[in-house]
């Protein structure tokens, strides 16, 4: 009988102890909150949810998240999502953006009339800064604070700025370098910038695009670069090179003429603008919830190999369905000709849509630099958020 009974209560404390687990687990993978359509709530193929929504006035509900439908472990709001459709991108895009203002990316230091100096440096300039303004005019371009500072003949010049998000004035004397006799601040600034990426999709019924699945960074600040104006246009492959362990691949290519659409935000989950025209016809897809993304078989559509788009086989390894950032999903590329042609995954690949049972569920952001074959990616729940945002801010 002892024996019974401590086997009994060996198994119970197994069960609490497992329940306990899940329950811990559940709350660092599974979200609080969950989009649906019609389609049943599935997790890392463990939690389950009933997606009934009970016709509340805001068409919401509060589920019960439960271990193959037996073990209850948290609870979860649910709300009703109308099924999005886009048109699926993978075509090679060249990027052109200008910056709002003009992006301090060095401060330097020369030598003058009045000795060793940095006149930006000494008026609080630091590489990063943001520089909005000088004497008034609203800046462009470099040119135009070269000429600034050439009128102003060796007086102040009153510099609006911007760090972190936080406005700052500077006053800032030029001083005249011994070697040219003209007027300097010291700091090399940059107001342009270019490259090419790959187009995750086009939204036909609110008339954006989106591609990168990253933001444009400066390469000397790391800055995320304000965008002032910019487009997406079309791109021809003039080069690859195959990734390696602990060296990044790259596809190399011209920026074209044809104008697919505007750039109008950079941020963290990619870039976005207005659409102008499809660079291809192919037929909308659903865009997936992040609930209804998993582990297992996908595709991504990409171009490289003469300015063809085509279908590739990956893995998806993890999706981490907490998370909001360009790096919550992780993908492995499986297939054997793209293998052959980059080694995996490739700058200038980023933004290649990714498609799971015939929805889009993602884009790729970044690779592995130890493993090119693998990278991260983002969700396109994640990505259609910030397309909407665009069109919000048109209408407000």
């Amino acid at each position: 009988m002892r024996k019974k009974y401590k086997f009994f209560a060996s198994v119970v404390s197994s069960v609490i102890i497992a329940a306990m687990a899940f329950t811990v687990y559940a709350e660092m993978i599974c979200p609080n909150e969950i989009y649906v359509g019609s389609e049943s709530i599935c997790l890392k193929g463990i939690f389950y949810a009933d997606n009934t929504l009970k016709g509340t006035e805001n068409d919401s509900s509060v589920s019960e998240l439960t271990v193959m439908n037996v073990i209850p472990v948290k609870e979860i709001n649910l709300k009703k999502k109308e099924r999005r459709y886009v048109v699926p991108g993978g075509e090679l895009i060249g990027i052109t953006l200008s910056t709002d203002g003009v992006v301090v990316v060095a401060t330097e230091s020369f030598e003058s009339t009045a000795g060793t100096v940095s006149p930006a440096k000494a008026a609080g300039i630091r590489p990063g800064d943001i520089l909005i303004s000088a004497n008034g005019k609203k800046l462009k371009s470099n040119e135009e604070l070269t000429e600034i500072i050439t009128r102003a003949d060796g007086k102040t010049v009153e510099m609006k700025l911007t760090r972190g998000g936080e406005s700052f004035t500077a006053a800032v004397t030029p001083e005249k370098t011994l070697t040219t006799k003209t007027y300097k601040c010291g700091m090399w600034i940059r107001d342009y910038t270019g490259g090419i990426g790959t187009l995750t999709y086009a939204d036909t019924v609110s008339g954006t695009l989106a591609a990168l699945g990253h933001g444009i960074y400066d390469t000397d600040t790391s800055l995320l670069l304000p965008v002032a104006s910019g487009s997406l246009r079309s791109a021809e492959i003039s080069s690859v090179t195959k990734g390696q362990p602990g060296h990044a691949g790259e596809i190399c290519g011209l920026i074209g003429k044809n104008v697919y659409g505007s750039l109008e935000t950079n941020s963290d989950e990619g870039i976005y603008g207005h659409l102008t025209v499809l660079p291809d016809a192919d037929e909308p897809v659903p865009v997936a919830n992040k609930s209804e993304v998993h582990e297992g078989a996908a595709q991504i559509i990409c171009t490289v190999v003469n300015g063809e788009k085509k279908y590739y086989d990956i893995d998806i390894d993890k999706v981490i369905y907490t998370s909001s950032g360009n790096k919550s999903i992780t993908v492995r590329v499986t297939d054997p000709q793209l293998i052959a042609i980059t080694g995996g995954i490739v700058q200038g690949m980023s933004g290649s849509p990714i498609i799971q049972d015939g929805m889009l569920a993602g884009a790729v952001t970044h690779v592995f630099i130890n493993n090119p074959r693998g990278g991260y990616a983002v969700f396109a729940e994640d990505m259609m958020a910030l397309s909407d945002a665009l069109v919000r801010n048109d209408a407000a």
